[in-house]
């Protein structure tokens, strides 16, 4: 595979970039998912009848964004006669040139007297992800709370993981000294209960002592029992 790098400036249309080059540089920062605090996690609910609402959100697939700003509703087929069927409703991730869009929409199960849920599309420019499984009863008229089941949040439609936090030296020095200075605490608390009050005032300023000290005495102290290493 040939290095490859961007953005410049294009002169004369020498540095075309496409969409996926574009969407490229998040990658390694975000993983695919819904975002957890950008809306209502599309979250799905009974609507009017046949009917259920998908709630407002946002998420990033694919390489793409897709963005709800308002309630959603999605129509599902009439129920069997006599027989269940259970549905889903996906978000779909659509990257072939004739379409090139991404949509929510009901993917029909089929129906049976134990059904099970579609299979859903995951091919290289076409990627459908369940916000949700809706159970539909034979002969039923309506969409009721109990038969909805969200996956927001789930490992199959899971919540975007964020850009990646930085923690430098300091703030691993500051954790080392909060975890060496509870351990001490604790050995305090054990070995009042064995020495007198002048022996525990001794060693809590040598405690002391070592709380205090710097990042650069640390590593001078390191250094002088180690070596440097």
């Amino acid at each position: 595979m040939a290095i490859k790098s961007g953005f410049f400036n294009s002169l004369n249309g020498d540095r075309p970039y496409n969409a996926e080059q574009m969407s490229s540089i998040f990658d390694g920062i975000i993983q695919d998912g819904v975002y957890e605090t950008v809306g209502n996690q599309f979250h799905v609910t009974p609507g009017t009848g046949m009917q259920v609402m998908v709630d407002t959100g946002r998420a990033w697939f694919n390489h793409t964004w897709t963005l709800n700003d308002t309630a959603m509703p999605l129509d599902l087929d009439s129920s069997e006669a006599g027989l269940n069927r259970i549905d889903l409703v996906v978000l779909e991730i659509n990257s072939e040139n004739e379409t090139r869009a991404n949509s929510i929409k009901i993917i029909k199960g089929d129906p049976a007297y134990e059904p099970v849920e579609p299979t859903l599309i995951r091919e290289d420019r076409l990627n459908q992800y369940p916000l949700a499984a809706i159970y539909v009863p034979a002969a039923s008229g309506s969409v009721t709370t109990e038969n909805i089941t969200n996956y927001v949040g789930t490992t199959r439609c899971p919540f975007v993981i964020g850009v990646l936090e930085v923690m430098t030296v300091d703030q691993l020095v500051e954790q080392w000294r909060a975890a060496e200075t509870a351990t001490f605490e604790d050995w305090l608390a054990h070995l009042r209960h064995e020495l007198d009050e002048d022996q525990i005032g001794h060693l809590q300023d040598q405690i002391d002592a070592i709380k205090n000290l710097s990042i650069d005495e640390v590593d001078a102290i390191w250094n002088s029992v180690y070596g440097g290493e």
